[in-house]
């Protein structure tokens, strides 16, 4: 696992995945309605500090010189790109476009839900949805001195994908958030340049795209591999090797590390193990004759450095791959356990955001030591940051795309969660949209669906995406599980989550709040996909007099592990054993609000399960589950 200091030194960067070298964050001195307010968090949040009121309509405001403030990927402080380096050449003609040296992106992390970027009184830019990110090029319309004006519009549409936010948050409901709620930041690029990347790998290689901002794929002239080195105890930590020709910073005796197995090898044999070629469309696939894979226990990331043209991105891969085989979820081949949480992803003082990035790795940290492998981000995208944290620490994710569309609780939960009601899914008119909204609605849905893959697609520790959960604004499921499949088809895919599932899934996916049920397979891979929720109220750490969760409370921490360690020793076990259950997600990682069925509480300050206990029931749950596979194994070959 990577070293958390190293984590958090590169979470700096709002985009892990695609670091450059001149970058501005933007989040402070803005107001809101003239107000002021922290950022990035929503004026909702208690860490904004925003005092004044929330209407749909938002107006932010931010006055900003140019040239004060850059940073490189280190974060020393550097020139403003588009100043002239010589203190003679600073006079009026700073901005003319002879003396520009790069253009000037405009990122925001997100925006909930609609928006309007004004520059100086010129409009740069509009976008749509709250979930993805999105740039603007700035560069003709910035001056020595800015104004930046956001105009944003949340009326928690269900056009739109919305989540679990609502206007009158209870139970499991909570807190909107509007407008700005992730890093708003700028980055110096050159006149061509990459726009994202797309990284795709197996056990032995990687190929590398990488596109401009119209869709076009751009060519990358090289790849430079990223490694440790064994320095003298003054010396720099980094070295670069290149793909086919070794360059190293030190002297000769330089070597790399060999971090599997703490061997030193030379540089030429690094030279030998590693080959690129250029692709015909102007990608690089790099071969590994050696690889080091990526996986739960050994999370191994390569970090590269791209040279596309003038454009300079150092970045991150990880070998693996993901599969079904045997009816078994395999990474790298061998079958593996989906032990996880369910993560909603909300916090008490930021709402959508944590305070501080380490509490990302806090989060995680704190599963992996209850024994946990895995978490289903719920209903909600996270900033990259966090996905980087999780590549990094190797916890597996499960990827919800955000739900839009209108929820009947009785319909959509209640009645199916007893077995009382199924439905095609083109049998719910009763929760459609009216007219155009709905047909809107679903074309939003796709482009949203797609947007979040190629946002997320390069990071390793997702291992699958959720179409629809619970049936919440669900339509043709399997047309959308083909699409999602074609668009990346080296992740599985859980077309249905809980219930009302079609013909095409990767899984059974089951949920189940019984406190006595039998799990039942049937032609799919049986996957419990939500289960658990008990609740404990721990006094001092509750957001809310009004508490919500599942059944009757516990009463206190030891009724509250005997009762997990009954749903997983009596249900989930046998289904291990008997009908070959691939995984279970417990609700939830934490309290949210006034629901309190978390392992944390939602200050994070108490686990309340015994780490001990759960790491012993997590070890037992793998036994039986590579138990179950070498009987199936048998019974195959026989």
């Amino acid at each position: 696992m990577t070293d958390q200091n190293e984590i958090l030194e590169r979470m700096k960067y709002p985009r892990p995945q695609m670091i450059r070298d001149n970058y501005r964050i933007l989040n402070e001195d803005w107001t809101l309605d003239g107000n002021p307010i922290r950022l990035p968090f929503p004026p909702q949040a208690a860490a904004s500090g925003y005092e004044g009121e929330i209407r749909d309509d938002l107006s932010y405001e931010l006055h900003f010189p140019l040239r004060l403030g850059w940073h490189n990927r280190r974060g020393d402080l550097i020139p403003c790109p588009l100043t002239p380096q010589k203190p003679e050449e600073e006079d009026s003609k700073t901005f003319s476009s002879p003396m520009r040296k790069k253009r000037i992106l405009l990122h925001f992390g997100a925006v909930d839900q609609y928006c309007l970027i004004f520059l100086n009184e010129k409009l740069v830019g509009s976008h749509r949805g709250g979930y993805l990110a999105f740039c603007f090029d700035i560069t003709d319309a910035l001056e020595e001195d800015n104004v930046l004006k956001v105009i944003a519009t949340d009326s928690l549409s269900p056009v739109y994908p919305y989540g679990k936010q609502s206007k009158k948050p209870k139970g499991m409901w909570y807190t909107p958030v509007s407008g700005i709620w992730q890093e708003v930041w700028m980055e110096a690029v050159p006149e061509r340049h990459a726009d994202r990347l797309e990284i795709l790998s197996d056990q032995k290689s990687a190929l590398i795209r990488a596109y401009d901002a119209s869709g076009e794929i751009i060519s990358i002239d090289r790849a430079d591999l990223l490694a440790p080195v064994s320095r003298e105890e003054t010396g720099e930590s980094i070295s670069r090797v290149k793909m086919g020709k070794s360059i190293s910073k030190g002297e000769d005796k330089t070597s790399m590390s060999k971090v599997e197995t703490g061997e030193s090898i030379s540089k030429e044999e690094a030279r030998e193990s590693i080959s690129q070629e250029k692709c015909s469309d102007g990608s690089i696939l790099i071969h590994f004759a050696r690889p080091h894979l990526w996986s739960p226990a050994d999370p191994f990331l390569y970090r590269l450095r791209l040279e596309i043209g003038e454009d300079e991105i150092e970045t991150y891969l990880g070998l693996r791959t993901i599969s079904m085989e045997g009816g078994k979820i395999c990474c790298n081949g061998e079958p593996v356990y989906l032990h996880g949480l369910l993560d909603q992803g909300y916090w008490p003082q930021g709402i959508y955001l944590p305070e501080t990035n380490g509490a990302y790795l806090e989060d995680i940290q704190g599963a992996l030591e209850l024994g946990f492998n895995c978490l289903r981000k719920h209903i909600k995208l996270e900033p990259e940051r966090f996905y980087y944290a999780c590549d990094a620490m190797g916890m597996l994710i499960l990827q919800d795309m955000v739900n839009s569309g209108k929820y009947d609780f009785m319909r959509d939960t209640a009645l199916p969660n007893y077995g009382k009601l199924n439905r095609a899914d083109d049998e719910a008119n009763a929760l459609r949209l009216p007219g155009e909204d709905e047909i809107e609605r679903r074309a939003f849905f796709e482009q949203h669906l797609a947007d979040t893959i190629d946002q997320l697609r390069n990071h390793p520790a997702i291992i699958g995406y959720t179409i629809f959960n619970e049936g919440w604004g669900q339509y043709d499921a399997d047309r959308l599980y083909r699409l999602v499949k074609e668009k990346d088809p080296g992740r599985l895919v859980d077309a249905t989550s809980g219930w009302y599932a079609q013909k095409l899934s990767d899984f059974d996916s089951q949920h189940n709040y019984h406190r006595s049920y039998t799990l039942q397979a049937k032609d799919k891979p049986l996957f419990l996909s939500e289960c658990g929720g008990y609740t404990l109220a721990v006094e001092g750490h509750c957001m809310q007099k009004k508490r919500y969760g599942y059944g009757s409370d516990k009463k206190n921490p030891a009724e509250l592990q005997e009762a997990v360690e009954r749903l997983y020793r009596d249900i989930i076990l046998p289904a291990i054993r008997q009908q070959g259950l691939v995984g279970s997600i417990y609700t939830q990682i934490s309290d949210v609000e006034g629901e309190i069925n978390g392992v944390f509480t939602y200050d994070r300050a108490v686990c309340k399960l015994d780490r001990d206990l759960m790491r012993a029931l997590a070890g037992d749950l793998q036994e039986a589950f590579h138990e179950a596979c070498s009987k199936s194994d048998k019974k195959s070959v026989g």
